[in-house]
């Protein structure tokens, strides 16, 4: 068992306390999973760094671990910190140090320190990096003898210090041109940007005109209002000429092979005189000349008929009702036979709209009065229809039959006959 997992037996996750704010800012660099807890009546911090476990006695006290009470000192971040033995005054809480008397700052995102103005520290050539300049060292190479005269071993020593501060400006000045590129290009694209992106003439009425395509990625780049850069100095043909970047060169290839169209309105020339109605004049087809020779031309295609036309829905005219609709229904036998006559003379006045039995039955379902024996009969009827898939009502005459047999009873119906036969029929 490592002794972080010691420490996680030993404070359970409700015995863990959340840090304070200033017990945050005390937890080492690359260390994980920190909390407070109480240890002995003291508040006591606990993290893991890397694998084991590290504790202290709070804010203002020493780091250890936690398997042997061992100190965290400097020295164990050295394969985790790069240049820890060439910089002063490492502070692993902080994340700080000192490098030629200068404050800089270990950066654990890109693994690399920065000074405070963020740039980046070069241990090998610290002249690149700094603003001062440091006297260069006379390299090993360009040692010569004890047998050389006084006078060529200063002319020798002239010409190292001379190559060695050349390289150390020609660094300086690669690094000032290469910033300097950079700027340009942002300059140069958003030139382009806005030379691209400016608007055409405005239409009558405040139109608004169509915005302008802009040149791919150049979308987050913005223009610096001042150069803070100092200009660099000018070399002894020691620097190279650097190329432009590719973004760049390909920006200024697309801007000349593209032309930015100037936005013009057609002008309609004044119709002439003898023609008040502005028609065009017909101009004659063109006729090649009899002497010159070559292929018979094609001539032109007829022009395509007119479309037909378009039926618009609002065109469409709904049949009007006639008649009124039977009174609801209550499903009185006694009147069952008087409304089924008048619901069906209604729905065959009507047919134009109720044209098929599924229009006119759900329809002829909502004239029973709801709350009563005859409006139970018909909701139950909708629902068997609507739980059907796909839904179906049946037909006109399953709908009368159905009727008929729930509400007009035999001895109605015979009565209905017997009077039929008994009424007298004049001649």
């Amino acid at each position: 068992m490592s002794s972080w997992e010691n420490i996680l037996n030993n404070f359970l996750p409700e015995d863990q306390l959340e840090l304070t704010e200033e017990e945050q800012a005390y937890i080492p660099v690359y260390t994980t999973d920190a909390f407070a807890a109480d240890y002995k009546n003291t508040r006591c911090l606990f993290a893991r760094f890397l694998t084991p476990g590290i504790w202290c006695e709070g804010v203002g006290t020493s780091w250890k671990f936690t398997a042997n009470n061992e100190a965290l000192v400097t020295r164990k971040f050295r394969f985790l910190i790069l240049h820890l033995d060439e910089v002063n005054d490492f502070d692993f809480i902080q994340c700080t140090a000192t490098f030629h008397n200068k404050q800089i700052k270990w950066d654990t995102l890109y693994s690399k320190w920065k000074y405070l103005n963020n740039w980046k520290v070069h241990f090998q050539s610290p002249s690149t990096s700094e603003a001062e300049e440091t006297k260069p060292s006379i390299p090993g190479e360009f040692k010569k003898e004890d047998s050389y005269n006084t006078a060529g071993s200063d002319n020798e020593h002239k010409s190292d210090k001379e190559s060695t501060h050349s390289k150390s400006s020609t660094n300086k000045d690669t690094l000032n041109v290469s910033n300097l590129l950079q700027e340009a290009e942002t300059r140069i694209v958003a030139t382009l940007q806005k030379l691209t992106s400016r608007p055409s003439t405005p239409g009558p009425q405040g139109t608004p005109s169509h915005p302008a395509s802009t040149l791919p990625g150049s979308s987050k780049l913005s223009i610096p209002k001042e150069s803070s850069l100092p200009t660099p100095p000018v070399s002894k043909g020691k620097a190279k000429e650097e190329p432009l970047p590719q973004s760049l060169a390909s920006s200024l290839r697309s801007l000349q092979a593209t032309p930015v169209p100037a936005a013009t309105q057609p002008e309609t020339p004044p119709a002439p005189k003898g023609n008040p109605k502005g028609i065009p004049p017909q101009i004659p087809p063109h006729r090649p000349h009899s002497g010159r020779t070559g292929p018979p031309q094609r001539p032109p295609s007829p022009l395509a008929p007119p479309p037909p036309p378009v039926i618009m829905a609002g065109n469409i005219v709904t049949p009007k009702l006639l008649g009124s609709s039977p009174d609801p229904y209550d499903g009185n036998p006694t009147k069952a036979q008087a409304f089924w006559n008048t619901l069906a003379n209604y729905y065959t006045m009507n047919n134009a709209v109720y044209n098929t039995d599924n229009k006119k039955v759900p329809a002829a379902l909502t004239n029973f009065k709801t709350g009563t024996c005859g409006g139970d009969w018909a909701s139950d009827r909708i629902a068997e229809a609507l739980a059907a898939n796909p839904t179906n009502y049946g037909t006109w005459a399953q709908f009368q039959t159905a009727f008929q047999k729930q509400f007009i009873p035999p001895e109605v119906q015979q009565e209905a006959i017997k009077g039929m036969h008994d009424t007298y029929m004049g001649n």
